[in-house]
């Protein structure tokens, strides 16, 4: 499997490989839980536009997912009722924060006026890929009840023994969900731009480790490709082409900021093997495309 891409000028050759990913969960929590201890009062990460994507919530719970970096975040717009409460779910050490309408601050749990909300995810320093569930709740209105009316004659109570039933056992749910085909193409990218090269190399499969063409001295050729050549990798965008229980296709365009000065656009599509015995994603051919 040829992996290799070669840029513009024939000083550099990038090898680009992905690797297998975890999942996890984490408890729900709602708008005014307290974000990581370095959490700025109001992010200085810059909300691109084009970061920022239109969804529509309600009380089924959805889930988004993406990368963010130190001068980057991500963005969700919803519109939601004066009086619903919005309520989210995410173990990654990110910054939230939850805009109003008018662009306040929110800091409380109930939404306070109708209209469009802003929910924005960053982080202080370095990236990583995140999991947001997320859904609203409406305050339901206590029903008044009736006032009830004491009769002048008591008749002594009937006194019934209820039927005995008998529980119906409860149903086992063996599906065990898989993880995306694109989580693993972020997770990978997200080692390599915090640094953790060992990491990253310790996840890819043994057959392209010890691919010679790919890497003549191992880890050492590895590592001195992406830690002395490479300064960080600009995820713009990765996007699922097709899957089934099978087999999977996967889209991704970046951006390679080289040490040198130079910015090297890379654009791929993998595709990739459900992996049955370890239950994951692997990579079994990778393609350049314009």
């Amino acid at each position: 499997m040829n992996i290799l891409l070669k840029l513009a000028s024939p000083l550099f050759v990038i090898p680009l490989i992905v690797s297998g990913c975890t999942s996890s969960s984490g408890n729900t929590q709602n708008v005014i839980s307290p974000n990581p201890s370095k959490c700025p009062d109001k992010s200085d990460a810059v909300l691109d536009a084009k970061k920022v994507k239109t969804i529509n919530l309600s009380t089924q719970k959805i889930t988004e997912s993406g990368i963010v970096n130190q001068d980057k975040s991500v963005g969700y717009v919803f519109e939601a009722q004066a009086g619903q409460k919005l309520v989210y779910n995410t173990i990654q050490k990110v910054c939230i924060s939850v805009y109003t309408p008018d662009n306040q601050l929110l800091n409380s749990g109930v939404l306070p006026i109708t209209g469009k909300y802003t929910v924005q995810i960053a982080i202080p320093q370095g990236s990583t890929t995140f999991d947001l569930a997320m859904n609203l709740e409406t305050q339901s209105t206590p029903s008044v009840p009736s006032p009830t009316v004491t009769p002048t004659t008591v008749n002594p109570p009937l006194v019934t023994t209820p039927p005995s039933v008998s529980p119906s056992p409860t149903p086992t749910n063996t599906f065990i969900s898989r993880p995306l085909p694109t989580k693993l193409i972020e997770d990978y990218f997200a080692e390599i731009n915090n640094d953790q090269y060992r990491n990253a190399w310790n996840i890819l499969p043994v057959e392209l480790q010890e691919d010679k063409k790919l890497h003549p001295n191992g880890y050492d050729s590895f590592l001195e490709w992406y830690k002395g050549k490479v300064d960080f990798i600009n995820i713009h965008n990765i996007s699922l082409v097709e899957s089934n229980q099978n087999s999977a296709t996967v889209k991704m365009k970046s951006t390679y900021d080289m040490k040198s000065g130079k910015k090297a656009p890379v654009n791929l599509k993998f595709y990739m093997i459900w992996n049955k015995s370890k239950q994951k994603w692997d990579i079994s051919e990778t393609k350049v495309i314009d």
